[in-house]
């Protein structure tokens, strides 16, 4: 039999066919049906012209905050809110045909699955863990589909069928009565051949389940599905699905896992954010999924793609438009590897001159259109040239009244183009409009649930690390496993630190994406930007209404607060509105500290000065004013420090970046700056912050470097332990105490002597396997739970057993968990999720 080769492009004709057919199917010329515009997700209506400038032509207000994108057909808008209210919008009348709120009580925020309309039916999942199918004339609701997870991402309509995933790892398709005609259980079916040498040892994980939740693109039979480490491919056979090929961490550890797919011609396109501002954006062959590392990826780094794409890009030809969640969108000729235009100003901190995008951008035939996290929607010719803003030809702007993150990706339909809004309007934009902008916001700030809390006790964590002496101990015996996921949502950021009171959540990244969430739910309250350096390790103080941030930058002086410099900024917590706000230095990066309180004294350390020294410096409280500053003794290397308070009084410690070497820790009456003591000998190092409880200090850091217990009255040394590695962040048990390195594992300690406990002759661990870099939680019901790629752990301390383990978080899980109200809250280090657990009984 004579071999018959076909050139490449014949090859792959079959598959681009039915991506040409599907998307006729799926839209007319004038619909935006679904998320992404149709079933490839490339976010392209290349027959639809925009004639600029654009006005208001629509501007509805919704119930609650628009995280998810509208579809359009037939000139109605169908959109979901935050809360999984759906609703009709006429844009012409400039009213609610009708809307529907399908989970009742049972409703969770944070919605960010948007509508898609097929045969006159909205489908739509929820973070209630239900796939809604509603009449698109009436609202009524024709059937719900139970998930049994919540659904963070997007239903896609292709093959008379319904496809999404869930964030418990599971691909569902249905029929369009919301009847399951398959599912296909990953990690359960998936057998991974390890041959890929890149997916073995550190940070681990590779080969576990993971939480899943993204997005889902089609072309023809083939569905393209992101979940943890894996991006793969399925064929839809009717009664069942096929693996056709499946890439697990096909770059390794750091360029992190894949994100929301779009397909155009014989390529697969998407976002792979990593760690530490690793990771890039990719294309792989729709075909195979092979692709070459060199011409194929491009790294996250300045000033190239410039760190994380979580959005999925909209692509024509090989031309993508990629968001990235910090500097913003560019375009991107994958073919020869340049940038057409990069809508952001380089070398500066400033974040006004960027375009930090939280949702997929969508191409008209000569402009692309986005929304920005400062509220503006851009509309940048596809040919644009020169430096931004100032693009030739020049692009239009529309401002929404009051700056609110712009969450949901715009649909382009019939000339205009419509986009939801934190602040909880619909917007249209076309030719002619002249509507007047809205002069107030509904009061989307003020908490609409009420905290029961779930093991019968209330608290709070106003820090990270559960309390001011740091201690990453919650006084809850009853908070035990087995735990069960409550919620999960996406904050659209990465590396998130978090503080708690009676009600809420707070959180601020790495990118200095800062909001209020709502516990009992996960509803979005506020979330906003702030505007200055990277800073992914410090953390929050919450006190009394107040929420206290600092933001730090070795580029000192060069900008002042607000305008990208570094900062100490006092926020209030019902709204998220500046109190004040005062020029600050920087620390260690990786120092997990956070500013300390007592009385109406708040306070923190940092580095200033030519050559940088560190000092402690306070202020008052309610109006930012100084009113003492100490400078740390110590070498001017001493980049490490933090701060704790125990019994009234303030705590400051500092020391190298790295190993030993010289550094000191003072002990401060609040009210009057006075230092009750100083010591040289004993301090923190790398990494390193104080931790306090029962009149002792521990001062530790990484490296090798000694650890040390003192007085806290007078800083006298109770023990020493040379050598200990990563002890910078111990967590603080009733008689004990956890060390926890790169490994993860965690050694449990004596708090009386520092040394290890040993039972049947092995050491005990207080943490978990595979990689992480935070500290245990530990409860008063001698229980750690340990975060790590593979999970989130509960072990009981005494005994040494794992007693119940999570899905996984790849790639990495080095952010904190804290509890309040008997519920155990998380955010990863980069799949951009945020999770809640309460225990299941």
């Amino acid at each position: 039999m004579r071999h018959i080769s076909w050139p490449h492009q014949l090859l792959h004709f079959p598959i681009i066919l039915l991506t040409i057919l599907f998307s006729v199917q799926l839209a007319g010329a004038s619909d935006w049906p679904q998320f992404m515009h149709s079933s490839g997700h490339a976010g392209d209506a290349a027959t639809e012209s925009l004639t600029l400038p654009l006005g208001l032509a629509t501007c509805v207000q919704l119930d609650d905050a628009v995280t998810t994108a509208p579809a359009v057909v037939g000139g109605k808008i169908y959109v979901v809110d935050q809360m999984g209210t759906a609703y009709c919008i006429d844009p012409a009348a400039n009213r609610i045909v009708w809307k529907s709120s399908p989970d009742g009580k049972n409703a969770r925020g944070g919605n960010t699955s948007s509508a898609c309309v097929a045969h006159e039916r909205v489908y739509y999942g929820t973070t209630a863990g239900r796939l809604h199918v509603l009449n698109a004339r009436t609202g009524n609701l024709v059937r719900s589909f139970d998930a049994e997870w919540p659904i963070t991402g997007s239903p896609t309509f292709a093959n008379e069928s319904i496809y999404f995933q869930s964030v418990g790892a599971n691909v569902h398709c249905l029929d369009l009565d919301g009847k399951e005609r398959w599912r296909w259980d990953h990690y359960k079916t998936y057998v991974d051949p390890k041959t890929n040498k890149r997916a073995v040892g550190f940070p681990g994980s590779y080969h576990d389940p993971h939480y899943a939740g993204g997005e889902i693109a089609i072309a023809g039979k083939r569905l393209v599905v992101n979940m943890g480490w894996d991006l793969y491919c399925l064929e839809d056979t009717g009664a069942k699905p096929s693996m056709k090929w499946c890439n697990r961490a096909p770059l390794g550890k750091d360029p992190g896992i894949p994100m929301g797919p779009a397909i155009c011609g014989d390529w697969v396109y998407l976002g792979h954010p990593g760690t530490d501002q690793f990771g890039g954006f990719m294309r792989v062959k729709l075909a195979d999924g092979s692709f070459d590392p060199k011409k194929d990826f491009r790294y996250s780094g300045y000033p190239g793609s410039v760190w994380a794409v979580f959005a999925t890009p909209a692509v024509r030809g090989t031309t993508a438009h990629v968001p990235t969640h910090y500097m913003g969108v560019h375009a991107w000729e994958t073919e020869k590897r340049r940038v057409i235009w990069a809508a952001r100003t380089d070398n500066t901190l400033d974040q006004r001159k960027f375009t930090g995008a939280l949702a997929s951008p969508a191409l008209a035939r000569d402009h692309c259109v986005f929304g920005t996290i400062f509220g503006d929607l851009h509309v940048v010719p596809l040919d644009a040239s020169g430096a931004w803003p100032k693009f030739k030809p020049e692009p239009f702007m529309f401002k929404t009244p009051f700056g609110r993150p712009i969450a949901s990706s715009p649909a382009i339909a019939n000339g205009a183009i419509y986009f939801g809004c934190d602040d909880g309007y619909l917007y249209g934009l076309a030719p002619g409009g002249n509507r007047k902008l809205p002069t107030k916001m509904a009061d989307l700030h003020t908490p609409r649930s009420k905290v029961e809390p779930a093991t019968g006790k209330r608290y709070g964590a106003p820090v990270a690390s559960m309390d001011q002496g740091n201690t990453n101990c919650a006084d809850d015996p009853r908070l035990k496993p087995p735990l069960r996921l409550r919620w999960a949502m996406r904050p659209h950021d990465l590396r998130v630190q978090m503080s708690a009171d009676d009600d809420s959540l707070y959180f601020v990244s790495e990118a200095g994406t800062f909001g209020a969430i709502e516990q009992s739910t996960g509803r979005i309250r506020w979330r906003q930007r702030l505007n200055g350096p990277i800073d992914g390790w410090k953390q929050l103080l919450l006190d009394r209404g107040i929420l206290y941030v600092t933001r730090g930058s070795s580029r000192l002086g060069e900008r002042k607060p607000g305008e990208g410099g570094a900062s100490f900024r006092a926020f209030d917590a019902a709204s998220g509105k500046l109190r004040w706000e005062i020029p600050w230095g920087a620390l260690q990066g990786t120092c997990r500290t956070a500013p300390v309180i007592v009385g109406d004294v708040v306070a923190g350390i940092t580095m200033e000065g030519k050559p940088m020294k560190s000092i402690a410096a306070a202020f008052d409280r309610n109006t930012g004013k100084p009113l003492w500053r100490i400078d740390l003794p110590g070498s001017a290397k001493s980049l490490a420090g933090g701060a704790c308070v125990l019994d009234g009084v303030m705590f400051f410690s500092c020391g190298l970046s790295w190993g030993g070497g010289p550094g000191s820790t003072v002990a401060v009456e609040p009210a009057s700056g006075k230092v009750l003591w100083t010591t040289e000998k004993y301090h923190v190092h790398g990494y390193g912050r104080p931790s306090a409880r029962d009149g002792l200090l521990y001062l530790g850091g990484q490296s090798g470097a000694p650890m040390y217990c003192i007085s806290a009255k007078d800083a006298t040394l109770k023990w020493k332990v040379d050598n200990v590695s990563y002890s910078h962040n111990p967590s603080l048990g009733q008689d004990y105490f956890v060390t926890r390195s790169y490994g993860g594992h965690g050694i449990l300690r004596h708090l009386a002597t520092g040394k290890p406990i040993v039972r049947n002759g092995k050491t005990a661990l207080g943490g978990c396997p595979d990689h992480s870099c935070s500290p245990v939680l530990l409860t008063t019901g001698r229980i750690s739970y340990a975060v790590s790629s593979s999970g989130l752990y509960a072990r009981d301390v005494d005994t040494g057993k794992i007693l119940w383990q999570s899905l996984g978080f790849a790639p990495r899980a080095c952010t904190t968990p804290i509890a309040a109200n008997g519920r155990l809250f998380f955010s990863p280090n980069v799949n951009n999720s945020l999770y809640c657990f309460e225990p299941a009984r």
